[in-house]
């Protein structure tokens, strides 16, 4: 067969059996069903913390009063805020955070906020195992799921609620129905409208703001990489015929002009409304020591590790029994899918792409002097890119995983490699369940002065009471 083919007008290389990238995907089995029920159930542990705090920042309680005023004044601080920091995102972003916000006294509104924020948990999982051609997609969800943190600073979604969930959510999804229009066994769909509508959806999430921008280029590269392993290990063909079937392939330029239509946007309000705001500004960059500092305080912070202090141990006993059978379960899940990672190729390369990824989301800000000043004096700094950076750490765990399990891949000794690394996951998600626990309660503590204040609002006697009364109360 030769190297390259002729497709709908665009050259690539084909493969040897195929022309398409499927998932080798086993067919499930009960299990994995058993499995999957059990893990959404862990998720459902998870997401009760995650509706516990809201309006915890400056800027949460000043979205809210800006739409308290109306939504002309919603839109003229809209404007400002946007022309200010020179990011046309905030059109968006602004207005989604400040009616989140607004309802966020409302329960219902605040689970939907978390559901939404751990539904890119699952796309991502979904997606990456497509992309890399292995069936990882439950221990990477498990993962995701129980080791994930609650905490204060600007970390989603119980601050910022839809600063990222909203475009992540729409970006992961266009990804991945690209991805099935593409690979699908049967050849490419040959209807280009779907393809360019979600490029242009997927433009629009990018141009939302840096992060969003960042993550969409990360995505985009890791899916060209992958293409280009298999379409080279499985072709046995030259790299440099490979890489120039990838160059003139109709799909990558497609993927380059949704790039070029969000750069361009950005790039061109920017230039109309230079940024007063230090925050988007790469003044930091020179000083490598504190922006390798801040970048890794940011991607750590993403991490539970910073946030498991003494006050865990103090936790009731009751929430000790919810622990360990939290970590039981996470034990049982962990153990019953560790062995699909065994097909996993090149865990080592994928662990190393995955710190990749997150370094990559978390260097714009950790360029900024403004971040840089606020990690070099403190143990912990957290700020939004730490939310996406913990994909990338998330999935080096899992190749990480693959890779030990590999390299012992028989016997006896291999057996208790796996236990072991499944027991120290699910110790790992019991304590980080408990830390969440207790940060929950402490942010229930925290909010408690904006529902007494609904309900003083609220309530038929409050226009007829005395200050007095009002004060106490």
């Amino acid at each position: 067969m030769s190297a390259t083919s002729r497709y709908s007008g665009s050259v690539h290389v084909a493969l040897p059996s195929t022309q398409t990238v499927a998932a080798d995907t086993p067919a499930p089995r009960a299990k994995d069903y058993l499995s999957w029920a059990l893990v959404l159930v862990l998720a459902g542990a998870q997401v009760q913390h995650f509706t516990a705090g809201f309006r915890l920042t400056a800027d949460d309680v000043m979205f809210h009063f800006w739409l308290l005023q109306g939504f002309p004044e919603l839109w003229n601080q809209t404007w400002a805020a946007a022309v200010n920091q020179g990011r046309i995102g905030h059109l968006a972003i602004v207005p989604m955070n400040a009616i989140a916000g607004y309802f966020a006294d409302s329960f219902e509104i605040r689970l939907l906020v978390v559901l939404l924020y751990f539904a890119s948990f699952l796309i991502f999982s979904l997606y990456i195992s497509k992309v890399i051609r292995s069936n990882i997609s439950l221990p990477l969800f498990l993962i995701l799921i129980t080791l994930h943190p609650l905490a204060y600073y600007h970390l989603p979604p119980t601050s910022y609620p839809l600063h990222l969930s909203v475009a992540l959510f729409f970006l992961l999804v266009c990804r991945l129905s690209v991805w099935h229009l593409r690979w699908k066994p049967g050849g490419r769909s040959r209807a280009i409208f779907p393809e360019a509508m979600f490029a242009l959806l997927f433009a629009v999430c990018m141009t939302t703001s840096e992060y969003m921008f960042v993550v969409g280029t990360a995505l985009m590269a890791v899916e060209w990489s992958a293409t280009y392993f298999w379409r080279r290990s499985e072709g046995n063909l030259n790299g440099r015929n490979v890489a120039k079937g990838i160059m003139l392939d109709s799909r990558l330029g497609l993927d380059a002009l949704a790039v070029a239509v969000s750069l361009v946007a950005y790039v061109s309000f920017r230039l109309i409304h230079p940024s007063e705001y230090t925050g988007n500004t790469a003044d930091g960059l020179k000083n490598i020591q504190a922006f390798s500092v801040t970048l890794i305080k940011h991607v750590y912070a993403g991490t539970p590790l910073p946030y498991l202090g003494r006050v865990i141990f103090q936790s009731p006993s009751e929430q000790w029994l919810l622990a360990a059978c939290f970590s039981i379960s996470t034990f049982g899940v962990a153990l019953a899918s560790v062995r699909s990672l065994s097909r996993l190729r090149a865990p080592w390369f994928v662990a190393l792409a995955s710190m990749m990824f997150a370094a990559y989301v978390t260097a714009p800000i950790a360029a900024g002097a403004r971040f840089q000043e606020w990690c070099m004096g403190t143990v912990q700094c957290a700020y939004l890119d730490s939310r996406l950076s913990y994909f990338g750490v998330a999935l080096a765990i899992v190749a990480g995983i693959a890779a030990l399990t590999r390299w012992f891949s028989a016997g006896r000794l291999n057996a208790v490699l796996t236990a072991m690394v499944c027991a120290a996951l699910a110790v790992l998600a019991g304590l980080t369940y408990l830390q969440n626990w207790n940060r929950a309660e402490d942010m229930r503590d925290l909010v408690s002065a904006w529902e007494r204040a609904s309900r003083m609002a609220c309530g038929r006697e409050a226009g007829s009471v005395d200050d007095t009364s009002l004060l106490a109360f």
